[in-house]
């Protein structure tokens, strides 16, 4: 059995150094893509070190010279009636997605709509 170094994703060792191995991976950030490590409730606070001393190994190079991770704070949904309602001006809600267009005198694409009478 292989050690686990992701315990937010349960990424073992093994599955690591295979993805090193095979040249899937050759950088921390390329490891967390491919195989979630770092991608879990912790955000790598708890795995990247040895992440990183792991691709340092196999690289044969130190750990300072590796490239800091990419970091992405948590993202939360929040409901769309905190942005606004259908029923604002120059709000679009298509397919469950939240725009706001408005041309350069600041109108949105409703009331321009409306002043051409569309």
């Amino acid at each position: 059995m292989s050690t686990i170094i992701c315990r937010c994703e349960n990424i073992s060792e093994a599955t690591i150094r295979q993805v090193l191995r095979d040249g899937t991976a050759v950088t921390t950030n390329e490891i967390k893509l491919i195989t979630r490590a770092g991608k879990g409730l912790c955000q790598g606070r708890c795995c990247f070190d040895l992440v990183a001393r792991l691709v340092s190994l196999a690289k044969g190079t130190a750990l300072s010279e590796l490239p800091p991770p990419s970091v992405r704070p948590p993202v939360h949904p929040i409901p769309v009636s905190t942005v606004g309602t259908a029923d604002d001006p120059g709000i679009s809600l298509d397919a469950n997605v939240l725009s706001l267009q408005t041309n350069d005198a600041g109108r949105s694409a409703r009331e321009q709509g409306e002043a051409h009478g569309r």
